[in-house]
C-alpha cells in the first residue's frame, strides 16, 4: 500500500503533543481502536512496542519505534505480528502561533486478506478519527496541566 500522510494543527505545544503520541500503554485511553499495548523493550531512543488493536478484526503487531526527542519525531518499522509491514512517523513542529504543527504518514500491509475497497475506507475513516482522538486528549492533557 502506498503511504498515507496527513498534516494538522492542534492548539497546544508541541511538546505535550510528543509526549501524548508517545504514551503507548495509555493508547487504550484515548484511541478507541487499541485493545492493549505493551512496551516490550528499550534500545537506546527506540522501544519495541506490542500493540492490539480493532480494525474490523482484532490484530496484534510489534513495532519498533525510533525517537527523536530533541527534534520532535518518531519513526517506526514492522517487527512482526499479524501485518506483512508497517513503516511510518510523526514530526511535530511550532506552527509560530503557539499551536502544533503535525505530519503524520503510514504505509501498511496486512497479513491477511482484505478487499482493498474495505482497506481504503478503514484508512480513510481510521486516521481523520485518530487525528479527534488525539486533539481531544492533548486538549484534556492540556487542561489538566493549568
Amino acid at each position: 500500500m502506498k503511504p498515507v500522510s496527513k498534516t494538522c494543527q492542534v492548539p497546544a505545544p508541541p511538546q505535550l503533543v510528543y509526549d501524548t503520541v508517545t504514551d503507548y500503554e495509555r493508547y487504550p485511553e484515548f484511541f478507541s481502536e487499541f485493545r492493549e499495548v505493551t512496551v516490550l523493550d528499550r534500545e537506546g531512543d527506540a522501544l519495541i512496542v506490542d500493540f492490539s488493536a480493532n480494525y474490523g478484526k482484532l490484530v496484534s503487531y510489534t513495532l519498533r519505534i525510533e525517537h527523536d526527542p530533541g527534534a520532535l519525531t518518531t519513526r517506526w518499522s514492522y517487527v512482526g505480528g499479524d501485518l506483512k509491514d508497517s513503516q511510518g512517523g510523526w514530526r511535530f513542529s511550532d506552527d509560530g502561533s503557539g499551536q502544533t504543527h503535525i505530519d503524520y504518514e503510514v504505509s501498511i500491509r496486512v497479513g491477511f486478506f482484505v478487499p482493498k475497497m474495505v482497506s481504503d475506507r478503514l484508512i480513510a475513516q481510521g486516521v481523520p478519527a485518530m487525528f479527534t482522538q488525539l486533539k481531544t486528549e492533548v486538549a484534556r492533557r492540556l487542561e489538566a496541566s493549568r
